[in-house]
């Protein structure tokens, strides 16, 4: 899981400080979050994906498509929101959120 390695790498290079607590959970970024959120995103993903399959075969693809990319383009706010989060960190975040929805993007929408 690539969104795992870019937290392990951020957290080595001290892009991902503790000191920086999260907004909700009030408490500093663990890998925990990190892999629930990746699969709980593509989980939701893969179900909007089969539902626009099931009900719209011929444009699924670009429908989901398009939903992808007005999504993914709301998740990269969130991290600029996090009170006395370092660049860095907003950098490491919104790759991650880049990662996974590229992923989705390619891997998810059959080719015709």
């Amino acid at each position: 899981m690539i969104n795992v390695v870019l937290f392990f790498l951020g957290s080595a290079a001290g892009l991902l400080p503790e000191t920086v607590l999260l907004p909700g959970p009030n408490e500093p970024l663990t890998v925990v979050p990190v892999i629930l959120s990746s699969i709980v995103g593509t989980l939701a993903g893969t179900i909007l994906y089969t539902l626009l399959s099931r009900f719209s075969p011929a444009s699924s693809a670009r429908a989901f498509r398009v939903t992808l990319i007005v999504l993914g383009v709301a998740t990269l706010f969130p991290p600029l929101s996090i009170p006395g989060a370092p660049v860095g960190m907003v950098i490491t975040l919104e790759l991650m959120h880049v990662v996974a929805i590229v992923g989705m993007y390619v891997g998810l929408p059959k080719t015709t």
